[in-house]
């Protein structure tokens, strides 16, 4: 039912643009390992992730608490 989600942009259905081109734009900044991806059950339920890299805060020598 949600393959459309996990097909090429040029293969969705009418209506469905929105979730393709921020999926598109994820893949473009981040690489293809990240994005959108869909998954669904019959009588489960629907799953749709959205994968993005995590970005690790870096420490200084001025962080709170740090004088103590």
């Amino acid at each position: 039912m949600l393959d459309w989600l996990n097909t090429p942009i040029g293969m969705s259905p009418a209506g469905t643009f929105g979730l393709k081109n921020v999926d598109r734009i994820v893949r473009l900044y981040y690489g293809e390992e990240y994005g959108i991806s869909a998954s669904a059950a019959p009588g489960e339920g629907s799953c749709v992730a959205l994968r993005l890299p995590m970005k690790m805060k870096e420490k200084t020598d001025n962080a709170e608490g740090s004088d103590r």
